[in-house]
């Protein structure tokens, strides 16, 4: 899982004004990214998981998670708004940054639950979370060449040390790795 987010799966600055048009904006990237054929059945997937209960964690995060078939690949797709919307969360505040996970029916139970885990783990973590939160503008948007978020995990004795970095024009901003 070594550099699995990207910065072709992170989006800055947007302005949607619901969470609908947010599942259905990544839903659309997910066919762009490659992950996917099928926009409609992504965001079917994303609304039936949100049907179920909330999805915002707490401090503005949410994690919308799809599985179907219709899902190729496994992916996270980093989604950041300019102002916080209205979405069911476990502190009830708005969301302004989702980090949807997009994952193979068939993968239900292994990497959904992988996935799912370390991004809590992650959000637990108030130097992760200030990160993903920093600042970015076009101008400090990454280069190709570059990476926008990188969530790096290597497999320990106890389980998988996990380092999360923000790269930009001039620095890179890192969380310190944990477990």
């Amino acid at each position: 899982m070594s550099d699995f987010v990207t910065s072709n799966d992170v989006f800055v600055n947007q302005h949607a004004e619901s969470r609908d048009e947010v599942l259905r904006f990544i839903s659309q990237k997910a066919v762009e990214l490659g992950v996917t054929d099928d926009a409609d059945a992504v965001y079917k997937a994303f609304i039936a998981r949100e049907d179920m209960g909330e999805t915002g964690m707490t401090d503005g995060f949410a994690v919308p998670h799809a599985k179907d078939a219709a899902i190729k690949k496994a992916a996270v797709i980093v989604f950041k708004n300019d102002h916080a919307l209205d979405w069911p969360s476990f502190d009830e505040k708005p969301v302004d940054i989702a980090i949807s996970l997009l994952v193979p029916a068939g993968e239900a139970g292994t990497t959904h639950i992988k996935l799912l885990s370390k991004t809590a783990v992650l959000l637990m973590k108030d130097d992760f979370k200030s990160l993903v939160r920093a600042p970015m503008t076009p101008r400090s948007l990454p280069t190709p060449s570059t990476r926008a978020l990188t969530i790096r995990t290597k497999p320990t004795g106890r389980g998988f040390l996990v380092c999360a970095a923000v790269d930009f024009e001039g620095g890179r901003i890192c969380a310190p790795p944990f477990l």
